[in-house]
Parts: C-alpha cells; sequence; structure tokens
C-alpha cells in the first residue's frame, strides 16, 4: 500500500524512497484500495458454511474474494514442529 511512512524516517531512507517511488508505484495500491478488503471483511455478511468445501471451511481472502487454505497451512504436526522451533530459537522455552 502507497503511503508516507517514511516521511519523518533519516534522509538516506527518505531520499531512495522518493526515487524508486516512481518505479514501485505501479505494484502499490492506494490506501483506499488496500484497505477494500478489510473493510469488506468488517461489513460482509459471510459465513464458514457459505465457504464449506474449501479446505474444512478454513478460507481467508484476497481482494474480497474467498481463497481457501493450501493443505501445507493446516498441517497440525508442521505447526507444532514450527512452534517448538521458534520458541527454542527465540528462548521462550528455558532448559532445564
Amino acid at each position: 500500500v502507497r503511503t508516507n511512512v517514511v516521511r519523518d524516517m533519516p534522509w538516506f531512507l527518505y531520499y531512495p524512497n522518493i526515487i524508486f517511488a516512481f518505479f514501485v508505484a505501479v505494484l502499490q495500491k492506494t490506501p483506499r484500495s488496500g484497505a477494500y478488503t478489510s473493510v469488506f471483511c468488517a461489513v460482509a455478511d459471510v459465513s464458514k458454511e457459505e465457504c464449506k468445501g474449501e479446505n474444512d471451511g478454513s478460507f481467508y481472502f484476497v481482494n474480497s474474494e474467498v481463497c481457501s487454505l493450501d493443505e501445507t497451512v493446516t498441517n497440525d504436526d508442521d505447526a507444532a514442529k514450527l512452534w517448538e522451533l521458534s520458541a527454542q530459537l527465540t528462548g521462550a522455552l528455558k532448559e532445564e
């Protein structure tokens, strides 16, 4: 989403952003169009029942359209392994 987030950043971040903004602008959404899906999800009356059949009702929205999750995302074994690894790398698990 195209915003002016760098306006208060140091010059060495601000000026390169201005230089490359022209090239990157074609790939970015305006703030209004970037917020559209979030607003759609907040006010839409879409229930899980309407999206059933798409990977056990697990879904997300892209450009205000329902998309189903890939099976690799819903794998509980992989999620547990990732949780353990993340906790180990961040030091969240204290070894006794």
